[in-house]
């Protein structure tokens, strides 16, 4: 890593453990019974990865689901988390050494547990806006893997906060046969959208292989605009030789594009919200979309280098204001404010954060404020 990506990676929980040592709260669940072997014929692993820290256990072969997940929690606890326990099959994270900054990624090489992962907010008195209280993580082949002569179902069960309830839907995705881990990654990810979910295709560490990294989908809204918040998955016998058994929520990725922060409605006929269409990469061009809910009005886009979370005119600025730079739009007649960004093709900025969010301020009423998105360059 260089030293530029590595002091990059390191203000965003650096900023947020020093205001409160839990901001998120984090969901594991494992369903099914364990082999005990992977498909190498080797001892398997669960595993998760919070922040900088890994918890693996072994599962033994006949294990079953409730028994792997007890043993991960002890595990946790182990290493001075808190946890409560939610079902035979699922525990939350609540708290834990530094505080849980950064969410969860879920994995296992045992060819036969099924993974499940969501997030949220502490319940605190405040919490710190920045916090990432949104996203679950789909699998994808990773990158250079060869077409398979064979295609595999995968069951996404996708959790999404409407209003005050958690709304689940179903949907089983067709990983076709004889497709490239690019052209497949990209099908999984349309299969998703056609079916309303939305996100980013992000680059995570590894849970499995320390110091590695894994590309994963990590969705964020539905089409309406509701905020994923979790995600259950269900593998078949060749899906599981197609992509990796992982998931997870709530990760600000190591490359990509995510949403983090609170949003101040205002004034605007919905909760506003923002996303990232395209993959940035250096030397390419993305959107950066601010759903700022207030049709044709005056709007402001706010770009810095880091996150921030000050109180401003009612809101939170959720970009850092010593770095800030302005850009004056205005929105359509959706509500919706759009920007193109073209990144230079210089190699030195693989790793590069930037930050964005939208704002719109109403005389006479309170302005509004979206969440804030977070790009870090590909190289």
């Amino acid at each position: 890593m260089n030293p530029t990506t590595r002091l990059i990676r390191s203000l965003f929980p650096t900023l947020l453990a020093a205001t409160l040592a839990a901001q998120q709260q984090v969901c594991l669940g494992v369903h099914g019974g364990a082999a005990g072997v992977n498909q190498f014929g080797a001892a398997s692993r669960l595993s998760a990865r919070i922040g900088g820290t890994t918890v693996t256990i072994f599962p033994a072969a006949g294990q079953v689901a409730p028994a792997c997940s007890f043993a991960h929690q002890a595990a946790f606890t182990a290493m001075g988390y808190t946890t409560v326990r939610l079902d035979p099959e699922t525990f939350r994270v609540t708290s834990g050494p530094g505080g849980i900054t950064d969410g969860a990624v879920y994995g296992t090489d045992d060819s036969s547990l099924d993974l499940q992962s969501s997030v949220q907010e502490s319940p605190l008195p405040f919490v710190d806006p920045r916090t990432k209280a949104s996203g679950a993580m789909v699998p994808l082949p990773q990158p250079n893997q060869p077409p398979q002569p064979f295609g595999g179902n995968l069951t996404v069960c996708i959790d999404a906060r409407v209003g005050g309830a958690i709304v689940t839907t179903c949907r089983q995705l067709q990983l076709q046969p004889g497709f490239p881990a690019g052209p497949l990654a990209n099908d999984i990810q349309l299969q998703l959208e056609i079916q309303g979910f939305f996100g980013n295709r992000v680059f995570v560490e590894d849970p499995l292989v320390p110091g590695s990294l894994i590309e994963v989908l990590q969705l964020e809204r539905t089409n309406p605009g509701e905020p994923i918040v979790g995600v259950r998955i269900l593998f078949d016998a060749n899906s599981r030789r197609l992509v990796p058994t992982v998931t997870g929520a709530g990760v600000a990725p190591f490359y990509g594009a995510d949403e983090y922060g609170r949003a101040t409605q205002g004034a605007a006929f919905g909760e506003p919200w923002s996303m990232v269409l395209g993959v940035p990469r250096v030397g390419t061009n993305f959107n950066v979309i601010h759903e700022m809910r207030r049709p044709n009005a005056f709007a402001i886009e706010v770009l810095s280098l880091a996150p921030s979370a000050l109180p401003v005119f009612g809101g939170f600025l959720l970009v850092d204001p010593a770095t800030m730079v302005l850009e004056l739009g205005v929105t359509d007649g959706t509500g919706r404010m759009q920007r193109p960004w073209w990144i230079p093709a210089n190699p030195m900025l693989g790793g590069f954060q930037l930050c964005s969010q939208g704002v719109v301020l109403i005389p006479g009423a309170q302005d509004v404020f979206s969440t804030g998105v977070r790009c870090v360059l590909r190289p």
